[in-house]
């Protein structure tokens, strides 16, 4: 079926191509790439081809590659997908939430409004802690990360194993951040609005060289958002300050350094709907109303971040280039929880409240990678060896008392929210210890060889090495391993048109095996804070890319063999367990760009198959791995009205498949919860103009326009209506 759609893609391809070819090699022959200049102009006037609203938030490059660098994004062998700044303002999103929502290649799994970082499923596969990045530099083992996104230039998902181009990672995806950075001529920009419910914000973004001809260059953010979301009882005060300097002593070498100073305070955290051991089946969201909180009024979560980065590119010679950089990033946090254990009997649906309360705790994180390219010209055939170093270090400290659980009652499920009054902590007050330190390591070498016009050769291959120790509050060590690795990848490419390449991707990768979190479900974990052995994963990809006229068409087959890892119920418990293998199959498309000049497309689709092939818990083999959707789409489509000069009508859907809730066996008979499939409307218009002389952009997006209950997955309701609304002004 999988084959039989990429076949039907691929003639859709080749017939719009027979239409717009000549336009098609045109428009996609790429000259050489000013990275800078172009991220400056997808930054702030909208234009080019680098994510802009005016190429339809299209890009042409990516730098979400690893050691290869900056690449045309048409000739990536790998799935990527990126978000742009354009398109971030014009739909004033202010959490990751709302840009994973709408990626064709993310399946949203816990939002932030439960305290925690956006939880997603890629391929299939959960991706929680560790699986994000900053500039292209790891954040292992952070949990924590909550990240503004005003100060990103783009959010890049990459689907699939990235072992060899960020080391060991999770075997879905990664998602990189990636920093604005000043611009080549002066630009500011002030933007007030209300990111929904009653959240007014400002947000204040300066660039530009420090005087004409200077070889500094400088951006700065601020940000500033407080009040209730469209959520009861949800309150999210939020500021950032955030700066980046660019120096160029010589036009061979650049020094580029940036810092940013994040606070958040969450009060009135979302329900945790856990499922206790495997409550079957789940009740009809219907009965919730989305837009009333089921959490408790006085919990909260605090999130302090601070980034420091610095980085330096420099052309030793015409064929010898340097690059490096290091980032170091702190995050002290502290949450009070309450989650919701559902229980069925009798004919009737019932949780028992607890709350969790985590004292106050710290998070460090430093990477690093440093790689020298050295170029080869054999006409015709030309060549780059890349050779160098990946890492990453991770600390947690926290206090010896640092987590304490309190029941709080057992409630009968009903459409209006039960409150109870909070209960009294006395933990965090012993001493902090250093619970957990990761440590990884990936040297690599790879070729990429152009043997012509048509075909080129991306090789190499990487030697991981993980070492992952835990402590016990005395400080004598719980759990340790070292693992290490030889990982390899080869990616064969093959353009037979300007406008049209094919490519065929293997990578392996060292996983971690992941650290065991102190509760799942609201339910405490057996082995908290253990850490698991490394596994290896191994994937096969076969995909297509075709830039037709403005649009940028991609497929992918993918096929991808993993370690099954999961959280077994024990009834009042659970066990953070690795027991057998899944595979995942499937295909992903996407498209982004204008259909006609006024006409913007921008979505995809996935199409998932996965089974748990090996496994030792006998009610799981066979069966579809928890939270997996068997599919999904987006879309989202920009009109710019022709009779009515700078008017743009905006609108989307969101449809997330049937999503396995739970996988029990209550009388050792298999039995599976499939959540029902969901589907979310958007509208919204821009408004283009200018105002004494000053270009002014005002927004209104609607999400949710339903206001539909739905699941989001078992634990979370779906956000509810939200109108987001914005005005900006560019000098």
């Amino acid at each position: 079926m999988i084959a039989r759609a990429l076949l039907a893609s691929a003639s859709v391809v080749a017939i719009m191509g027979s239409f717009g070819r000549a336009s098609a090699q045109e428009a996609t022959t790429l000259p050489p790439i000013d990275i800078a200049a172009a991220r400056a102009a997808s930054d702030h006037r909208g234009g080019g081809a680098n994510g802009g609203a005016a190429a339809g938030y299209r890009f042409d490059a990516t730098s979400t590659t690893g050691p290869w660098g900056e690449r045309a994004l048409q000739d990536t062998p790998y799935s990527v997908y990126s978000v742009s700044t354009p398109y971030i303002e014009n739909r004033v999103f202010s959490t990751t939430d709302e840009v994973f929502r709408v990626n064709p290649l993310t399946q949203l799994n816990m939002g932030q409004g439960r305290g925690y970082g956006s939880a997603i499923f890629i391929r299939g596969v959960k991706q929680q802690s560790g699986f994000s990045q900053i500039d292209g530099l790891n954040m292992s083992g952070v949990t924590d990360l909550v990240l503004s996104l005003e100060d990103k230039e783009r959010v890049d998902v990459l689907s699939g194993l990235s072992g060899f181009l960020y080391g060991p990672a999770h075997v879905g995806g990664l998602v990189n951040f990636v920093t604005k950075r000043p611009t080549p001529t002066p630009f500011s920009s002030v933007t007030f609005g209300n990111y929904g419910g009653s959240q007014p914000f400002v947000h204040v973004d300066l660039g530009g060289p420090f005087e004409k001809g200077s070889d500094f260059g400088y951006r700065l953010n601020f940000v500033k958002s407080s009040g209730e979301t469209a959520i009861d009882d949800n309150f999210v005060d939020r500021w950032l300050v955030s700066g980046a300097l660019d120096w160029r002593p010589l036009q061979e070498l650049l020094f580029q350094i940036n810092y940013s100073h994040q606070h958040i305070y969450e009060k009135g955290t979302l329900a945790d709907w856990g499922s206790f051991n495997g409550t079957f089946p789940h009740f009809s969201a219907s009965i919730l109303d989305p837009a009333k909180n089921y959490g408790q009024p006085w919990t909260f979560n605090k999130n302090d971040m601070d980034v420091l980065g610095a980085n330096v590119t420099y052309d030793v010679t015409r064929n010898v280039k340097f690059r490096a950089a290091y980032q170091y990033v702190d995050i002290e946090s502290e949450n009070l929880y309450a989650g919701d254990n559902i229980a069925y009997s009798n004919g009737s649906y019932s949780y028992s409240l607890a709350s969790l309360y985590n004292a106050p705790h710290v998070q460090r994180n430093q990477a690093w990678y440093a790689f020298t390219d050295y170029d080869l010209d054999l006409l015709p055939i030309k060549a780059k060896t890349t050779f160098g170093l990946y890492g990453s270090s991770y600390s947690l400290r926290q206090h010896q008392d640092n987590t304490l659980f309190k029941g709080l009652g057992t409630f009968p499920v009903a459409a209006d929210p039960v409150y109870v009054t909070r209960p009294i902590f006395t933990n965090g007050a012993q001493p902090y210890f250093r619970q957990q330190q990761l440590d990884q390591t990936n040297w690599i070498i790879g070729e990429d060889i152009a043997f012509n016009d048509q075909w080129s050769l991306l090789a190499g291959a990487s030697l991981a090495n993980i070492k992952a120790t835990n402590f016990n509050t005395n400080g004598t060590v719980s759990s340790y391993f070292d693992k290490t690795r030889l990982t390899p990848t080869a990616s064969l490419i093959y353009k037979p048109l300007p406008w049209l390449t094919g490519y065929g991707t293997y990578i392996q990768s060292l996983q971690n095996g992941g650290t065991a979190s102190t509760s799942f479900s609201s339910l405490p974990v057996t082995n908290a804070s253990q850490a698991l052995s490394p596994t290896t994963s191994e994937q096969v990809e076969i995909g297509a890319k075709a830039n037709v006229s403005q649009i940028l068409l991609t497929a992918a087959l993918f096929q991808i063999d993993k370690a099954n890892t999961f959280y077994k119920a024990n009834g009042a418990s659970y066990t953070f367990t690795n027991d057998g293998r899944q595979l995942h199959r499937g295909l992903e498309m996407t498209a982004t760009g204008k259909i006609f000049d006024d006409l913007t497309v921008t979505g995809g689709f996935t199409l998932l198959d996965a089974k748990i092939t090996q496994t030792n818990t006998f009610y799981l083999l066979g069966q579809p791995p928890a939270g997996s959707a068997k599919n999904m789409g987006k879309l989202y489509v920009e009109y710019r009205l022709p009779f009515v000069p700078g008017l743009t009508l905006t609108g989307g859907f969101n449809y997330v498949g049937p999503q396995v809730g739970n996988v029990f066996a209550p009388t050792n008979v298999r039995a599976i919860e499939w959540l029902p499939s969901y589907v979310t409307g958007d509208i919204g218009l821009r408004y283009e103009t200018r105002i004494f002389d000053t270009e002014t952009i005002w927004r209104v997006d609607m999400t949710n326009i339903a206001n539909a209950s739905y699941w989001q997955q078992t634990e979370m309701l779906g956000a509810p209506r939200t109108v987001a609304f914005s005005a900006t002004a560019k000098f």
